[in-house]
């Protein structure tokens, strides 16, 4: 198995090129579509598994939101692909189109993506049927469900409460992560009231183990780390995510004025860092825990997040430009 997981690995770099004709929607779903016909078929262990997959890595590794948005990518699938826990959305409530496609612009020579996807999403009860559907039989999967009101709705604590009934009593979900930090959205005018009682309505819906967390921007301004701290020690919180993309598109990495959209991969990454480091300096007496996501594509980054706290990882951007072998490489390391 070792030798056929090494061969799909390459074949990777082989299409690569091939992939980065298309745009960054199309290959997706082409991702997606070999995911779903590989599983169909009962191939994905056969394919995938090596023996990375079955020993513990020095740090869990799940993918980043917007990898698996509506769960079209069987979980089975992403396990024996090397990710120890999946996460689902940003989930909606309701169905949304989002903006038009193309809506992903990718750096390939500085390995950075940009996107104004505009959170479009199939809404939390097709998703709750796609993991039904999904579901593994064999496996153990911890899944996180990654959750924000449904864009331009007038009722946002109802649309977050609905997400949670439809999803709460599935297996395997023992978290909820609470995206406050989406450049695609619009932006919340009492930014700490808001956040407040949306934490108190997943928190009055959920399940008794099943964990809050906060997904944070790296574009934060010192009053609002205070804010989501203080929140934070106010309500039930296990920790944060930090962190989504980046509305400052630089551009040493980014060489086209595109005017909207999050940056991600290696224009992200310090920017991600510094955000990490400010809250790991407040939290060093907590038991928050902290999970780094942003750029993330080497064994040298991954540590450096570890030396600033980080308790888990989350990976999307640098998977598309370094493909599967990342995740083994990740799983392979030791301090």
């Amino acid at each position: 198995m070792e030798k056929i997981r090494n061969l799909i690995d390459s074949t990777y770099f082989i299409t690569k090129n091939l992939l980065f004709l298309m745009n960054g929607n199309k290959a997706h779903r082409l991702f997606t579509k070999f995911s779903q016909m590989t599983t169909r078929l009962g191939l994905e262990k056969f394919l995938l598994d090596n023996k990375d997959n079955h020993k513990d890595s020095l740090i869990p590794i799940s993918n980043g939101a917007g990898f698996n948005k509506n769960v079209d990518i069987p979980l089975d699938f992403l396990w024996h692909l090397g990710f120890d826990r999946v996460v689902v959305g940003s989930v909606t409530a309701e169905p949304f189109s989002g903006n038009p496609e193309p809506n992903i612009k990718r750096f390939r020579k500085t390995e950075s993506m940009v996107n104004w996807m505009g959170l479009p999403g199939r809404g939390a009860e097709h998703i709750a049927e796609n993991i039904n559907l999904y579901q593994s039989k064999e496996y153990l999967i911890p899944i996180t469900i990654n959750l924000t009101p449904t864009p331009k709705t007038t009722k946002p604590l109802e649309d977050l409460r609905k997400t949670v009934y439809f999803t709460r009593d599935l297996r395997n979900i023992d978290r909820y992560e609470l995206n406050i930090s989406c450049p695609n959205k619009d932006k919340i005018i009492n930014y700490k009231e808001a956040l407040k009682e949306q934490i108190e309505v997943i928190e009055s819906e959920k399940r008794n183990k099943q964990k809050i967390y906060l997904k944070v921007s790296p574009d934060l301004e010192e009053k609002d780390i205070e804010d989501i701290l203080e929140t934070m020690y106010n309500h039930n919180i296990e920790g944060l995510t930090t962190t989504n993309t980046t509305t400052f598109h630089n551009s040493e990495y980014i060489n086209l004025f595109l005017d909207k959209g999050g940056a991600s991969g290696n224009a992200l990454y310090q920017k991600s860092l510094e955000t990490q480091k400010k809250f790991y300096e407040k939290l060093k007496d907590s038991k928050l825990k902290i999970i780094a996501c942003g750029g993330i594509n080497s064994k040298e980054r991954l540590i450096e997040r570890i030396n600033y706290g980080a308790s888990e990882i989350q990976i999307f951007t640098p998977l598309i430009f370094k493909g599967p072998r990342l995740i083994r490489e990740l799983r392979n390391i030791s301090l």
